[in-house]
């Protein structure tokens, strides 16, 4: 597939689009860059293409791991092979070489930024405008990405992993009950995760239940009034806007969880070659048998929905903002795979996204 960016609306103004997106990346090699935004699929992607031979995955999960492993696309776009950079570092069977009629290949460094101490999309992105920059004078292919989800559907998802899961100690566990959902539903999570990393958004639950402390041990009627939880000083319009507006300007595909298998994966397997062989994502509107009872759309009331709905304003422009910018009709793709999964209720443009992920096994489940 010759990696290139499509016309759109943020594009034509952007006196920084990458020409050498107009390259083969399969057989020259370069940069793919993944911001891996909490509990939208990103999982299924790393497991879809770590283990591939031609490709170098670096999953950025904490801090000193991006600032350790960020040397790595230096080099790349100043035009170093990855094989070349890594015989230098004396890691010479990290790779191994894939000859087409005796010339080795191009190899591609798969870069995924994610969670924890890792910094935010916004102060990366001075960064990232470097990075393409400089790919673009030294004619290195770059594909920078990234993949939102229905807010409602995240908010299932990120309670049921981090409050229902046991196997996550470090979070408080309590029943799939509405009230607790409710109760551990986050503000804007995707817009603050994107502004502020993800060490906010554990901010943003601690002030909620110290807020909770409060007003339990305050008897008088205005205890409420007297020590609000300001949601606004968490992610302000203006700062998701700059988001926005900063993800439009960088990235040359930003996809949603909902249509993972069908739009995401297929993209990527055929810029790296792979024809359609991965793993699909699925969405199912039923609760998996799992070792716990998870909280499912199904279970939630009109007033569920609605607080949900009212603390994820500015994600939910997010959200349609970004099926309007990018849709997958703007990329031709060779993939036999997504015809196949356009026939299934998924495929269908009016299949609503659930909150529920149906996987083969348990084990996967880790991947919402």
């Amino acid at each position: 597939m010759r990696i290139r960016r499509p016309p759109s609306s943020h594009e034509i103004s952007n006196s920084n689009v990458n020409d050498n997106h107009n390259e083969e990346m399969e057989s020259r090699g370069g940069l793919i860059f993944f911001l891996h935004v909490p509990k939208t699929g990103g999982t299924s992607i790393r497991r879809n293409f770590e283990n591939l031979e031609h490709v170098e995955y670096i999953f950025g999960r904490n801090y000193s791991v991006y600032w350790n492993e960020a040397p790595k696309v230096e080099d790349l776009i100043q035009g170093k092979s990855l094989l070349q950079r890594n015989q230098n570092r004396k890691h010479k069977n990290r790779l191994r070489a894939i000859s087409d009629e005796g010339n080795e290949q191009g190899k591609v460094l798969f870069f995924e930024v994610h969670a924890s101490t890792a910094p935010s999309f916004y102060n990366l992105r001075q960064r990232l405008a470097r990075w393409r920059q400089v790919a673009k004078r030294n004619q290195v292919p770059v594909f920078f990405f990234t993949v939102v989800r229905d807010p409602i559907a995240f908010a299932i998802s990120h309670f049921n992993y981090f409050h229902v899961d046991v196997r996550n100690p470090s979070f408080e566990h309590v029943n799939a009950t509405q009230e607790n959902f409710l109760r551990f539903s986050l503000h804007n999570p995707q817009c603050q995760f994107l502004f502020k990393g993800e060490a906010s958004m554990r901010k943003q639950l601690n002030k909620r239940k110290t807020k909770e402390t409060s007003a339990k041990l305050d008897d008088s009627a205005d205890s409420e009034s007297s020590n609000p939880f300001n949601a606004s000083a968490i992610i302000s319009s203006d700062e998701c806007s700059k988001v926005q507006d900063q993800m439009l300007e960088l990235f040359d595909w930003i996809g949603t969880t909902e249509t993972l298998s069908n739009e995401t994966l297929p993209l990527l397997a055929d810029i790296l070659g792979r024809d359609g062989k991965f793993a699909t994502y699925r969405v199912s509107d039923k609760v998996k048998k799992v070792p716990v009872d998870l909280w499912g759309k199904e279970h939630m009331t009109d007033f569920g929905r609605q607080v949900i709905q009212e603390r994820s304003q500015l994600d939910l422009e997010l959200y349609h903002r970004i099926q309007e910018e990018y849709p997958y009709c703007m990329w031709k793709t060779k993939d036999p795979q997504r015809q196949q999964y356009q026939q299934s209720p998924q495929g269908n443009e009016n299949y609503e996204p659930q909150g529920n992920e149906n996987y083969e096994d348990y084990e996967d489940y880790e991947e919402l």
